[in-house]
């Protein structure tokens, strides 16, 4: 879903997805809701002159905090999202699986609605309360070694106290999961930027850094024998 913004000022809004009909799902592949659906928020702005800037903004948070400027309610089927001025911000919303639940749905009260049925007959809840963990432990089976590493952009600018999650595009052995390779960030310049946080998912690497003061610091991403670099300019 694309949402552009091109006032010239930012601007804090609401995305309503509570009324997508689900009726037409297959429902053997997804769970036919929002429940155990996750949000991936990429932001594109720039001019002619300059040229596009992709940024990947999942985890952006608020200055000086740890909220997310992007937070996705999957019992409401609502985004609260921050919108910079002058851009165009696509959502992606991640399907969960089937048996996947919404966090606000508990076992517990539906138990109790009947408790004569249910406390003669508990055996139809374990299956639900045990399907998630099966998957989780089936990911981690085998070793996934990086094979390459590339940075998204060779630079970025920041403004000073302003935070950016850079991303650095990964191959792995195994492509649909994450490397089971250390994963080592270091920044030249440490005084120049901060780095706050480092996500590793199935095709990239995400390196959330903060900019300090006003230089350039290289930010080099090592996974297992393969390494990337991207330079960070910080103005004021």
């Amino acid at each position: 879903m694309l949402q552009p913004l091109m006032s010239g000022q930012a601007q804090e809004t609401q995305i309503d997805l509570s009324k997508i009909d689900f009726s037409t799902v297959d429902k053997t592949h997804f769970s036919g809701s929002f429940a155990g659906s996750s949000l991936e928020v990429i932001r594109t702005s720039g001019n002619l002159e300059g040229g596009e800037n992709w940024a990947d903004v999942t985890l952006e948070t608020k200055d000086d905090s740890t909220e997310l400027l992007n937070a996705w309610d999957a019992s409401a089927g609502m985004i609260n999202t921050y919108l910079e001025a002058n851009s165009i911000t696509t959502f992606v919303v991640k399907s969960g699986k089937p048996g996947d639940v919404l966090p606000e749905v508990s076992v517990v009260p539906a138990v109790s609605a009947a408790p004569a049925e249910a406390s003669a007959s508990p055996v139809p809840v374990t299956p639900v309360v045990s399907s998630a963990p099966t998957e989780d432990t089936k990911a981690p089976a085998a070793t996934n070694p990086c094979k390459s590493i590339k940075a998204a952009k060779k630079a970025v600018t920041i403004k000073k106290n302003k935070s950016q999650v850079l991303t650095f595009y990964v191959t792995n052995a195994i492509s649909s999961g994450k490397t089971t390779d250390k994963i080592k960030v270091a920044a030249s310049g440490k005084k120049v930027v901060k780095i706050i946080k480092t996500a590793n998912k199935a095709k990239r690497i995400n390196v959330k850094v903060k900019g300090m003061k006003k230089g350039k610091s290289v930010i080099t991403v090592k996974a297992g024998k393969v390494s990337a670099k991207m330079t960070v300019k910080v103005k004021c």
